[in-house]
């Protein structure tokens, strides 16, 4: 993740409106307000070379307008997140949003972003649907899946109303969670994930399971008292999700991440 600090100079203002300043670059900064892209993804939604696209990357970043991170074998970037008032570049940010349909681009590039997000959801949930009871395998040959499962439990209170479990996959989780709460919920995207987990806690009342894209929660349909747990979340999305976590919070979530 690139590191930046709230207190501004007069050096980061002038970086931030340079880089700014460029219809490319703010073509960029658009499509990256509907989540985390990488480069081959900007690439296809601008329909530029790539090294035309990572020298932009590099100047907006430098001017602290993004964020990236790896994941996998790729490079995900970001809009910068960084609330502070004395931020000068998130105010840019926002700033620039609010104008952001009067660029004459701003249909195309839309319309492009969400396919490319769309064509991505499909893969992943074809990745997942593959996969089914073999993910325990999968993780087993990354990391010891238990570790990082008792350190997730070991953050849950012993009294909770009810768990959300953002990106359940088999459910391996839930039967430790039901004990701690009146009610569990299991999300995910994967058809066939949630048909593993539904066959596996069939028996357990208290679980229950909702297959949703993690970034367009139906928040709605939501206890008032909600304690949210987050297991398997990825980079690219969580923009998106970030954006419900106010939502949460103002019905007493609790996030585990």
């Amino acid at each position: 993740m690139v590191r930046h600090v709230s207190q501004t100079t007069p050096k980061d203002i002038l970086s931030a409106l340079k880089a700014a300043s460029d219809e490319s670059r703010l073509r960029i900064l658009h499509i990256l307000t509907y989540g985390a892209l990488n480069v081959n993804e900007i690439t296809s939604v601008l329909g530029m070379g790539q090294s035309r696209v990572s020298r932009h990357l590099k100047i907006l970043a430098d001017a602290r307008l993004l964020e990236s991170q790896r994941e996998g074998s790729w490079v995900y970037y970001k809009l910068t997140e960084d609330s502070s008032s004395q931020n000068f570049s998130s105010g840019l940010l926002s700033t620039l949003s609010g104008f952001a349909s009067s660029h004459p681009f701003f249909e195309k590039d839309k319309k492009n972003t969400e396919k490319v997000l769309s064509d991505r959801n499909k893969m992943s949930s074809k990745f997942f649907d593959s996969i089914g009871l073999q993910w325990e395998k999968v993780q087993q040959e990354v990391m010891n899946p238990r570790s990082y499962r008792e350190k997730i439990l070991s953050y849950l209170p012993d009294k909770l109303n009810t768990i959300l479990d953002l990106g359940c996959g088999p459910g391996v989780l839930l039967s430790d969670m039901a004990p701690r709460a009146t009610k569990v919920i299991g999300v995910d995207t994967s058809h066939k994930m949630i048909e593993e987990a539904r066959i596996t806690h069939q028996k357990n009342k208290k679980i229950s399971f909702l297959e949703a894209r993690l970034e367009e929660l139906p928040i709605k349909i939501l206890p008032m008292q909600l304690w949210h747990l987050w297991c398997y979340t990825m980079f690219p999305i969580l923009p998106l999700c970030y954006k419900r976590l106010p939502v949460f919070s103002k019905r007493r979530g609790y996030c585990v991440w």
